[in-house]
């Protein structure tokens, strides 16, 4: 079977998920956490692109990396899934990958340039969007003191169900989810502190003017994250 197709049974194998160990026998994560690229109509090839290099950019950044080793255990979990408009367009981009160091972040980074076929489909589903992310939250391999989902988005729900019926299930089993919304729509922004990101208080939105300042914002973000650990 090639990639394509595995890839394109990720949103099976996400829900399926192994059977998990208990805490005491699962090594452990300061984080595990899922990030949703956004691959709906609305994004063009070159903004895809954008997306994937600028987050190997923020993987491989000094300061991204000092933050991860200044964690209690210096070590933290991420998978990465672009979405679109329904669950079975979601593909699994990096699937769980420890993060420790440069060397693992360099790898998981490899693994983002090389991807290729990602294309904007379909309409702007952040329903699907964030319950895909929580099943795919459900499979990290490691116990984690803090679950993240990380939607990114540049539209507002246009298809399928509310995401907030999805966020509020996410959140009931201790899921944090927090959102990067790019462009400056105001609309945009309000619609993912409203219906996306949750629990409120806890919950931010990070801003991205466009996707050439995808990189700066992320890495603002994953620091931020990193830094709220207990």
């Amino acid at each position: 079977m090639d990639k394509r197709s595995l890839l394109a049974l990720a949103p099976a194998l996400i829900l399926a998920g192994p059977p998990m160990a208990s805490s005491a026998e699962t090594p452990r994560a300061d984080i595990c956490m899922a990030i949703g690229l956004d691959a709906s109509g609305s994004i063009a090839p070159a903004e895809m692109r954008l997306q994937l290099d600028g987050l190997a950019a923020t993987l491989t950044h000094p300061e991204f990396l000092r933050a991860v080793r200044g964690g209690p255990r210096g070590m933290m979990a991420i998978a990465v899934y672009a979405w679109s408009e329904a669950p079975e367009l979601a593909r699994v981009v990096v699937p769980w990958t420890p993060i420790d160091g440069e060397m693992s972040a360099v790898s998981a980074a490899a693994l983002l340039h090389a991807t290729a076929g990602l294309s904007g489909s379909g309409s702007t589903g952040l329903g699907p969007a964030v319950a895909d992310g929580a099943a795919l939250l459900s499979t990290c391999p490691w116990f984690a003191d803090r679950l993240i989902l990380n939607v990114v988005g540049d539209g507002i729900t246009n298809v399928g169900p509310s995401p907030a019926s999805a966020r509020d299930a996410a959140v009931g089993r201790g899921v944090i989810i927090n959102g990067l919304v790019v462009g400056g729509d105001p609309a945009v922004r309000a619609h993912f502190q409203e219906q996306v990101i949750g629990p409120q208080g806890v919950a931010f939105v990070e801003q991205a003017a466009d996707y050439d300042e995808f990189a700066a914002a992320m890495l603002r973000k994953f620091v931020t994250e990193i830094a709220a650990l207990p």
